[in-house]
């Protein structure tokens, strides 16, 4: 079920409008915490979902999320994720 809302969420934030609507909810650290799993198809989406997310310059000013509370696994800028070549044009 999972797999689905954040293919949902990825098809919304396709909007500009719901682009900033996930920032104001704080689901961008939500969904870069689900890139720590295992489904190829939840990550698909995920990835999918924070590519569209990036895509926003109000979202741009998160500089670098962590996982585990700011120690251990790093995990790249929105700017870079952005520049992830498989994503779909807007």
């Amino acid at each position: 079920m999972l797999v689905n809302v954040v293919g949902a969420l990825s098809e919304l934030a396709k909007d500009q409008t719901n682009r900033l609507l996930l920032r104001k909810m704080n689901a961008i650290p939500a969904l870069i915490s689900l890139l720590t799993g295992t489904n190829p198809a939840l990550l698909v989406n995920v990835t999918r979902a924070v590519g569209q997310c990036a895509r926003e310059p109000d979202n741009m000013t998160y500089e670098q999320y962590f996982i585990g509370g700011g120690r251990g696994n790093f995990l790249p800028s929105l700017s870079v994720l952005a520049s992830f070549p498989y994503l779909p044009s807007p």
